[in-house]
């Protein structure tokens, strides 16, 4: 029991995000999405926000000193006839690179995102990815390759709501350890160096195997 109220207590302490910090996370993704569609082009464009990755699946931890924690958010459009897989890209960037106030942070595009980075509050930085998530008219959901001006995946669609309902349901397998030892894995990374080579993946619902 010893055991087990100290890590408990470490996860706190010294693994987990605040939850002040997550709170302003929250707020932030708001405002960022408020801007983007009060944007004359993407306000018919866009359709919604969710979180995903570690963010949405409770297994985002506090960064190293001096560095910083990323939260990842699908931005929901509907296809624009005429747009490139990159347009979707380019057009979140835009309105950032013009907007009065994200304008002056750093912010960029990366291959499947646009980032904004937020200043640094103590010892502990932020940035956000959005992600642009697009509804083909064929039904397929999607999300932008800009570099290589595609689709990703090529057939099918990705679906990032099932990804996240695995994780809840591995989580109650376990009683509540999945996401425990997953941030506690991740901590390891981060002081140790150790698992170099774990990416995070998006999963297909076909990808799934029941557990049994």
């Amino acid at each position: 029991m010893e055991h087990a109220t100290y890590f408990n207590t470490f996860l706190l302490d010294e693994v987990n995000l605040s939850q002040p910090k997550l709170d302003k996370l929250d707020q932030r993704v708001g405002s960022v999405y408020d801007a983007l569609i009060a944007d004359v082009t993407l306000a018919d464009v866009i359709t919604g926000k969710t979180p995903t990755g570690s963010w949405k699946h409770k297994m985002i931890i506090k960064p190293h000193v001096n560095g910083d924690y990323d939260a990842d958010v699908l931005i929901e459009m509907d296809e624009v006839l005429g747009w490139e897989p990159k347009d979707y890209s380019n057009e979140l960037y835009r309105v950032l690179h013009k907007h009065p106030t994200y304008s002056k942070q750093p912010h960029g595009r990366k291959c499947r995102c646009v980032y904004l980075k937020y200043a640094s509050e103590g010892t502990i930085g932020c940035h956000l990815d959005l992600v642009p998530f697009v509804t083909l008219s064929d039904g397929r959901k999607v999300i932008v390759n800009r570099d290589a001006n595609k689709w990703e995946p090529g057939w099918g669609s990705t679906d990032p709501t099932a990804f996240a309902d695995w994780v809840k349901r591995r989580d109650e397998l376990t009683s509540g350890h999945f996401r425990r030892v997953v941030r506690l894995m991740k901590y390891l990374r981060n002081e140790r160096g150790s698992f170099d080579g774990v990416k995070s993946v998006i999963l297909k619902p076909t990808d799934f195997s029941p557990l049994r």
